[in-house]
């Protein structure tokens, strides 16, 4: 239909969390093997420790319009924040990538899901730049078989890197630096018709809001989008 007329009874993703805490930053993917929806949040509960944390859970369309959710998993202890998460449907991984306060550097955990149990590795380092991680996005590339981010930090920068499943890890690309301006905050989506990554961003004037194609990792081509084009 033309609306949306149905709206599900909101469900407490953490059902262990305390009553007084709260998630401070969310974000969501599909596992289309698993068939789960996947939420990675910053949790912080009454004694005021932050944790990312991470769910699988099961959606239930037609009358009921819920979602069932499985037992949380810690992903980092610790205070983070600008978390991301994508789905790579050739590997069967979750990729989670956030920033740490305490050193402000960007980290990244991969992820396995079995039902609604997701089994999260141990953090790695994914960004040590010129600057402090700030707003993230990622996703998946399933031309190269590789994720992509595009955040902002020192200025607009990308990074891709590549699944190790045998060891449920992945090694990250040094940063390629895409614009002075335009990524506050960024975006990305992957155009499987074209096989291109579209990254973009607001700037600080309307001038500087730009669109970019990441064609390959490591390769910036021009501007792709066109107003009034399809």
């Amino acid at each position: 239909s033309t609306t949306i007329d149905t709206v599900g009874t909101p469900q407490k993703i953490d059902s262990a969390s305390a009553t007084v805490g709260y998630a401070k930053n969310i974000a969501l993917c599909y596992d289309t093997t698993e068939d789960k929806v996947i939420a990675t949040y910053v949790y912080t509960g009454g004694g005021g420790s932050y944790y990312l944390r991470v769910a699988a859970g099961t959606v239930a369309g037609g009358v009921s319009n819920s979602t069932t959710w499985g037992s949380s998993s810690v992903v980092y202890s610790g205070d983070a924040n600008y978390a991301s998460i994508a789905y790579n449907a050739t590997d069967q991984r979750v990729v989670i990538i956030y920033k740490q306060v305490a050193d402000g550097k960007g980290y990244s955990s991969v992820a396995t899901v079995s039902g609604t149990t997701v089994t999260a590795n141990t953090p790695s380092l994914m960004y040590d730049g010129l600057g402090t991680m700030y707003y993230t996005d990622l996703v998946y590339d399933s031309y190269v078989n590789k994720m992509v981010v595009y955040m902002r930090a020192y200025q607009g920068e990308a990074v891709n890197g590549a699944i190790d499943t045998s060891a449920n890890s992945i090694t990250w690309s040094t940063p390629f630096y895409v614009d002075s301006d335009a990524y506050n905050p960024p975006f990305a989506d992957f155009n499987a018709s074209t096989n291109q990554t579209i990254i973009g961003g607001a700037g600080t004037t309307k001038a500087t809001a730009k669109s970019f194609i990441y064609t390959v990792p490591g390769t910036i081509t021009g501007q792709p989008l066109t107003i009034g084009t399809k």
